[in-house]
């Protein structure tokens, strides 16, 4: 499939909203990457591409809730714990979007600090193991 982006996309997981005319109420799903021209969300709901729907994505440590009115621009099926489909947003307004992109750019380089983090901590525990195991190891 070629893929057509004009927008950076993050990996990133938060709760989305999906009200579509052709369901009787909302649905709530989560996205599997980001950005400020649409995303991909993970979900089992049979929707069909080009089919109109209202995103909305709240950003628990920013109080905006972001609302577009979007499209499904493609769906992914057969792929275990990977079925889904992609959103466009159609609305989004350029200072929508670099708000978004911000957030976004934010909420990456916070995941990125904790990963960092978390691989410190994980090298210097096995570090200290296997400084252990070797003076255990000399000792007996």
């Amino acid at each position: 499939m070629r893929q057509s982006r004009h927008n950076e996309r993050f990996s990133v997981s938060l709760p989305v909203e999906i009200d579509t005319a052709l369901r009787d109420s909302p649905f709530c799903e989560r996205t599997r990457d980001l950005s400020s021209g649409g995303a991909f969300v993970f979900s089992n709901v049979g929707l069909f591409v080009g089919e109109p729907l209202v995103c909305t994505i709240k950003v628990p440590s920013d109080e905006w809730v972001y609302s577009f009115f979007s499209r499904v621009a493609h769906v992914v099926r057969g792929r275990e714990g990977r079925d889904g489909f992609g959103v466009e947003f159609l609305t989004a307004t350029i200072p929508q979007k670099k708000r978004m992109q911000d957030l976004l750019v934010e909420l990456y380089s916070q995941a990125a600090a904790k990963e960092s983090l978390r691989d410190r901590r994980s090298k210097l525990f096995w570090k200290k193991l296997s400084r252990h195991l070797l003076l255990r190891r000399v000792l007996h």
